[in-house]
This record gives C-alpha cells, structure tokens and sequence, in this order.
C-alpha cells in the first residue's frame, strides 16, 4: 500500500511555459489557422475511438427528451422521454444511469427498457450506514452529483452530498456538508450497505470496474498541504479502503491561472484507466501513472505549465487533449510528453476526440441550450446538435463506447 505518491527528486529539468501568461486560459495551443490537429498521425484502434467501427454513443438530453447521439453527424440514434440531472453510461454503451426526480433509473439501450427504478431516500442502506457514523447527515435525502457504471455495465460507483441540520458557527452559520459514496449493483439493482465518506473532498472523479472502485479526492484547497489529490481504491462489496495514495506535485504551493492575474492551488484535471493503467492528468499537465489495484507509482512526467492551464482533459491511450484556460485545444504525446498541436478554439466543454479524423467535439453554451460541435482537423467547425441540457456542476451528458 502506497501513502504517498511523488515524483522523482531531480528538478534539473524545469516545466515548459507553453502559452505565454496573456494566452492561457482554455487547453491547446496554435501551430496555424486551419492545422489543428492535421499533423498527427493516426491514432491505433486502442484509443478513444470515435470511428464507425466503435460503437461510441453520446447520451445528451434536451431538458425532456434523454437522447443517444451518433457523434460523427448529430444524428439521433434513439431517444426516450425525461430529463436527468446525472447521466453515467458504461464503455459498452448498453447501460445509462441517470437521476431523474428522486430516484435513479438504469436503462439497458438500444431500446431505452428500463431495467430498475431505484428511489434515493433516507432509507436506502448507504444512507442508514453513513447516519450511523454521522447521525445528523441521515435526517436529509442525499444529493447525487456524480456517478460512474462499470465497464461491462455490472456496477456502479456514486458520489453524493449529504447536508446535516444544525448551522455550524465556526463556518458562518452554515449547515455542514459530506461528500460521500456508496456502490449500486447494476444487474439487481440493490445498494452497497456500506458509505464511504471521502475525508477531505471538494470534488471527486469516479472509475469502476467490476472488481474495484476507485475514488479520486480532489482535496479541500486550505488542508491540502501541497497535495493534489488522494486516491483510494475500493472494495465493491464492502466499502473497505484496499489502497490509498496521496498525488504530491512536483511544483508545490499556488499557480497563477493561465490569462489572468488569479491564482489558487493546483488540482486535478482528469483521471481515466487506461491500458491496465490508472493515468491522472493535472491542471498543469502533470501526468501521475499508477497501478490501479496498489496505487503504486509506475510512471511520472513533470509538469508541461508553471501556471494552471487546463481546465479539464481526454485522456486517450497514446495522447492527452486538453481544453485551456487560454481557449485552445492542446495535444500532448503520451509517449514523449510532448506538445504535439495546439489551435485556437472557442468551447465551453471537452466532449471527445476522434482519432481516425483527428477531430474534437467540444459543447458550447447557448441562451437557448448547449450546442454539440465537431471541429475537423481542417479547422472546419460543425454543429451536430443544438438545445442540450448541460451543467457545469452535474454531468447532464456522458459519452459511451471509448476503450
């Protein structure tokens, strides 16, 4: 078991200020009008393929309607009545999580057969477990704000916010809040009876497998003490910590954001399994490579911006793309930790990348919806579909089918 994890002691090798101080605020950087990502080469079929032969799908919903996407052209390849406030589908795309009201529904696509219609009460069994160790946050419904399903669709991991009853004087009166989860079996439909309180969190990325659990702590900025993150690795069927790590950057204290003159501390940008491989992926583009089941350190790559730059990434086999703080799209080589394209783009969120064309597929927000878009490596720009729900703070959209 792994406590701490940290990068290699030798710092005679500083981080790159990619994007100068003016130009950082969104993820890619500008090699020419109409390059973007035409240079590269093309990606192998292990990446997050978007291709005809993958069956990626996009689960959006219009605010009524819960939509699946084809995500080349826009078009609607099945649909069904509702509208979700958290949305979660499994790689194989077959399984959609989504809360709608105060219950969560699983749906097994392509026909939309709802599998399970699960309410979230007070007396769901993780509910009962977290109120036996803190009997003030039981008295409330619980709030989901994110959820991952496994990859073959058998489990899945929630996060949850769960506020107490008794204004807390030493925070301005406030009610005092946890951030928590607990598991759902997916092909039962019955809850995990355990509660795992995350210590610490403000955020947190999901992953499940059907094995394992992990939990992505992004810390609470004031207690961090120079940490990014902590990692813990989850026992499905009892809660119990299997591993745990703390995700040290190789640049401690506060960052400057990219294009502006505000600072903070650093965090977490994304984080996927990939290749039998934990990658996390921070705001600086520093890139952490664990193993999943230890969470053991295997592989480091020092920070590619002295200031906060990405604000989230797509973590591929062999790339990492990036939407900035300085509106562009950035494309790092897994392999050499290497910028290899960058171009201006206005977008407001990262959908996902096509590898076989080399394209993006951003969101961007609109008075009357969010707009899906794709943009070619031409630097052509399409929009595939408009009036979608989105969310900055729950994910109102979820893409399935990427290995």
């Amino acid at each position: 078991m792994l406590d701490a994890v940290r990068p290699p002691a030798d710092r005679s090798t500083h981080p790159l200020g990619l994007v100068p101080t003016a130009a950082l605020l969104v993820v890619v950087v500008t090699l020419a009008a109409g390059l973007l990502f035409a240079a590269l080469p093309r990606f192998s079929a292990g990446s997050a393929d978007l291709s005809g032969r993958s069956q990626t799908t996009i689960i959006a919903q219009t605010g009524s309607e819960l939509l699946a996407l084809d995500p080349r052209s826009g078009q609607v390849l099945t649909q069904r009545p509702g509208a979700a406030a958290v949305i979660a589908v499994s790689a194989d795309t077959r399984t959609v999580l989504a809360q709608i009201g105060e219950a969560i529904h699983v749906y097994r696509l392509p026909d939309w057969e709802e599998r399970f219609r699960i309410p979230l009460t007070t007396e769901i069994p993780p509910v009962a477990a977290l109120a036996r160790q803190f009997p003030d946050f039981g008295v409330n419904p619980p709030r989901l704000f994110q959820a991952a399903v496994a990859s073959d669709g058998r489990f899945a991991v929630l996060g949850f916010i769960s506020y107490g009853t008794k204004p807390d004087a030493r925070f301005f009166d406030t009610l005092p809040w946890v951030i928590w989860v607990a598991g759902l079996d997916l092909k039962t439909g019955r809850w995990s009876d355990w509660a795992f309180p995350v210590p610490g969190a403000q955020n947190l990325t999901l992953l499940a497998t059907s094995e394992s659990l992990l939990v992505l702590s992004h810390d609470n900025q004031p207690s961090r003490g120079g940490l990014i993150g902590t990692v813990y690795h989850l026992d499905p069927a009892s809660g119990a910590v299997r591993a745990r790590a703390t995700l040290v950057p190789e640049i401690p204290g506060a960052a400057l954001i990219a294009g502006t003159e505000a600072a903070r501390a650093p965090g977490i940008a994304g984080a996927r399994i990939s290749d039998a491989r934990l990658v996390v992926v921070t705001e600086q583009l520093e890139v952490f490579v664990l193993d999943p089941v230890t969470l053991r350190l295997v592989e480091h790559h020092r920070p590619l911006s002295k200031n906060i730059l990405a604000r989230e990434t797509l973590i591929l086999p062999n790339r990492v793309v990036a939407l900035t703080h300085t509106d562009e799209l950035l494309v790092v080589d897994r392999n050499r930790h290497a910028v290899v394209a960058r171009q201006p783009v206005e977008a407001d969120e990262l959908v996902a990348f096509d590898p076989e064309d080399n394209a993006a597929l951003v969101m961007t927000w609109q008075d009357r919806g969010a707009c899906l878009e794709r943009i070619e490596s031409s630097g052509d720009r399409h929009t595939l579909r408009c009036g979608l729900d989105t969310n900055p703070y729950e994910p109102r959209y979820a893409v399935g089918g990427l290995p």
